[in-house]
């Protein structure tokens, strides 16, 4: 199994040159007032639907507490709103505004190509391959 180590350095060394890639290329979330985090966390809420800080948390694997600050901005942007849970008093419930919802949408598409460019060097038959060994990849508790 020694060889696996091998197979982790050149895994690993292509993950990094293609993130930077393509993070440069999607550094224009900037430009729709986004960080990368912040975006997976507008994803993450659209996706949820309305729902309670510590389950964002949860879903992102991080405390509740290191969510705020990114909440915070994304409120003051304006893309999210924060309203106390009726039926629990010491929770949180976070949903998108129409605001961010157009954000999300627009980011959201112009991530899609960037991403699809990267892809297309791949053949029907490499994509499928590709997709199902990186989905494999993903832990069990994380799969929900």
């Amino acid at each position: 199994m020694d060889h696996i180590h091998d197979y982790a350095n050149r895994i690993g060394m292509a993950m990094w040159k293609t993130h930077r890639r393509m993070s440069a290329e999607m550094a224009e979330y900037k430009e729709h007032g986004l960080t990368g985090p912040q975006f997976f966390m507008l994803n993450m809420i659209s996706f949820e639907g309305p729902t309670k800080v510590a389950r964002l948390a949860e879903r992102m694997e991080v405390k509740p507490s290191a969510t705020t600050v990114m909440l915070d901005r994304l409120e003051q942007s304006g893309f999210i709103v924060r309203e106390m849970d009726k039926n629990d008093r010491r929770a949180v419930i976070v949903s998108l505004t129409p605001k961010g919802k157009d954000v999300l949408k627009q980011v959201k598409k112009e991530s899609n190509e960037i991403l699809s460019r990267f892809l297309s060097v791949l053949s029907d038959d490499e994509l499928e391959t590709f997709t199902h060994l990186y989905e494999k990849l993903i832990p069990e508790e994380a799969k929900e």
